[in-house]
């Protein structure tokens, strides 16, 4: 593609805009500094129009001028590439900006060659193209997220069927109000699977802890496509070890993430240095194997020296271990580690004896969950990102309905600020009701962090129908599940003029977690898969 001047003084424009997210600045610097670079090209055009998408008052910049620029690279980048995922994103965008720009004609032949790419070659995409395909529907995220009359023209206009944003095949769990009310009065009394692993630590309040050092190596930050907020995750397992007399360290593994190697190598050595001084029982690594500054022989071997030379415990912790990075590290270096942390998907793990799991939830703080009066009906509170962009079918249904629900987007562009850990449990507290999705882009349906701040809230819960959640829960006594949206428009309309009635499930499912998952029967259950108690 040729050098085009008047494009880069377009940009430099753009640059002064106040407010301009920082992943788009980059962007745009990045191919002002190598505008003939293919890969900056494509980042480009991805920021392009994820600005305007972005910028919900529509005075940023005039955004014709965007458009045009995102087709006329757009169209080149459609000609010189032949992967499936990245051409299906092409065409979205162009679909997109065509849209935008009033050209219908071009954005219904656009529409026309994304169906036939994407019917004949899904079938043969992997599962990190799968993700990677999910990107596609960010245009529809954001839309959704603050600008429902465009959600629902694009929905319309573009009639795309796919997992992402169609309701689960295997159709209603309900077919009538009777049949809901027959199985809500007649639970499952087996015990769950997952109870029985802290069953034997329920007991227990004397243990000591006090000979136990836990040094937590792990993100300081949750970051989606627009906020940034501190990772509650590390900060809840560093507050519940001290709650039960353990002692602990931090060191944030934020730059090592990121994969900047001059950082990455210093945290390593800060790592090393922290070992020799503070003389952990435990390490709990977050991600390890996913991210390495080192080859990964070098890598390997620097950590288990450290375990060998001070006879410290090595657990790696994977919250997202759905995702492809973190799956294929599992299975490629979970039989190197005292023990593997899986919280999401406890019963989707491998069985080989050589993998030492550890299925339980983190440990959650008790403290920031009051019995507080209910003031609102429904709720669903939580991220729409890309990691989780099939659950935007179900909020713009939501949003589109007569039912007494709140939707709190916490990653909106919306919102002044973002909940702290205090404010973000409050909402759920006044809340007879909260509503949780599991799906994720590849398929798989994990057990989310709500589910447990949920049944803390002392809320009924609502949870996508979910084989994972049955490890540790049991339906229609700690919690009510859907798999369609009749079936979540039925439960919340039933709840609407029955919730005492289903009191009790909010009732059982916060004497559930007292009584199995509180902070020191996770951290005595963690302890023992390791041998350290």
């Amino acid at each position: 593609m040729q050098y085009h001047p008047d494009i880069v003084i377009i940009l430099e424009q753009i640059l002064k805009a106040d407010g301009l997210p920082i992943q788009i600045k980059l962007g745009i610097e990045g191919y002002i500094s190598e505008p003939a670079n293919i890969s900056s090209q494509e980042n480009l055009v991805y920021h392009l129009v994820d600005l305007e998408l972005i910028a919900t008052d529509n005075e940023i910049i005039d955004d014709k001028p965007l458009y045009k620029i995102a087709i006329l690279f757009l169209n080149r980048l459609v000609n010189g590439e032949n992967n499936t995922s990245k051409l299906s994103l092409f065409f979205v965008y162009l679909a997109l900006c065509h849209l935008e720009l009033g050209d219908h004609r071009s954005f219904l032949a656009i529409k026309n060659k994304l169906f036939a790419l994407t019917e004949k070659e899904k079938p043969k995409l992997n599962e990190e193209q799968i993700i990677w395909l999910g990107l596609i529907h960010k245009a529809f995220r954001i839309y959704t997220r603050d600008n429902l009359d465009k959600a629902k023209d694009l929905f319309i206009c573009l009639s795309y069927i796919d997992p992402f944003y169609t309701e689960a095949s295997e159709g209603d769990l309900y077919t009538c109000k009777e049949d809901f009310e027959h199985k809500l009065g007649n639970p499952d009394n087996s015990i769950p699977l997952g109870v029985g692993l802290l069953e034997k630590t329920r007991n227990e309040t004397q243990t000591n802890y006090k000979n136990q050092r836990v040094l937590i190596f792990g993100r300081e930050f949750f970051n989606s496509s627009t906020t940034k907020r501190e990772h509650e995750v590390f900060k809840f397992l560093r507050n519940s070890l001290e709650s039960i007399g353990a002692n602990t360290i931090y060191i944030s593994s934020e730059n090592f993430n990121d994969n900047i190697p001059g950082e990455a190598l210093r945290l390593l050595d800060k790592l090393a240095a922290t070992v020799k001084e503070f003389r952990p029982t435990l390490v709990v690594f977050d991600e390890f194997g996913v991210h390495s500054p080192l080859p990964t022989n070098d890598f390997l071997s620097f950590i288990f020296q450290l375990r060998e030379d001070f006879g410290v415990k090595l657990i790696g912790l994977y919250l997202d271990s759905w995702m492809p990075a973190q799956s294929h590290a599992i299975e490629k270096y979970g039989k190197f580690l005292d023990g593997i942390w899986e919280a999401t998907s406890p019963s989707e793990i491998l069985t080989d004896a050589d993998f030492n799991y550890i299925r339980s939830p983190m440990p959650f703080d008790f403290s920031l969950y009051k019995n507080v009066q209910k003031t609102r009906q429904a709720l669903f509170l939580g991220t729409v990102d890309t990691y989780n962009s099939n659950r935007a079918f179900y909020i713009h249904k939501l949003a589109n309905s007569n039912l007494d629900i709140t939707i709190n987007i916490t990653n909106s562009s919306k919102n002044e600020r973002i909940l702290d850990n205090a404010e973000y449990a409050q909402e759920l507290c006044l809340s007879r009701v909260n509503v949780n999705f599991a799906g994720r882009p590849t398929g798989k349906r994990i057990i989310t962090g709500r589910v447990w701040e949920t049944l803390l809230a002392r809320s009924v819960l609502l949870d996508e129908f979910n084989p994972e959640i049955n490890f540790f829960l049991t339906p229609f006594r700690h919690y009510i599940p859907f798999q369609s949206f009749n079936d979540l428009k039925l439960c919340l309309t039933f709840l609407e003029g029955n919730y005492e009635n289903c009191r009790d499930i909010a009732i059982q499912g916060r004497k559930h977690i007292d009584r199995y998952f509180t902070p020191e029967k996770i951290w005595s259950y963690v302890f023992r898969q390791v041998d350290l108690i």
